[in-house]
């Protein structure tokens, strides 16, 4: 699921029957495939958490595990910068 679709439809997504971890593990990977690109890399970084805090702010049944899941992100090694 394309990360940009799921920050513009994150209210779609709650109501729908998505295994939301499996989702976060994926834009994780889509994160260590960007890291060439730090900026696409930090777009996707940010979309992440963004989506994550949303899901747990309305109350899915596991927001430790997705939270953890979200973290792995911090390892992936790419230049993280502000302009």
């Amino acid at each position: 699921m394309d990360m940009l679709w799921v920050l513009l439809n994150v209210e779609n997504l709650i109501n729908m029957k998505v295994n939301y971890k499996e989702n976060i593990k994926n834009q994780v990977a889509v994160i260590e495939a960007s890291k060439g690109d730090p900026e696409e890399a930090h777009f996707h970084l940010d979309g992440l958490y963004v989506v994550t805090l949303k899901l747990i702010a309305k109350g899915v049944d596991n927001p430790e595990e997705l939270a953890k899941e979200a973290l792995k992100a911090e390892k992936i090694d790419f230049p993280r910068w502000c302009a």
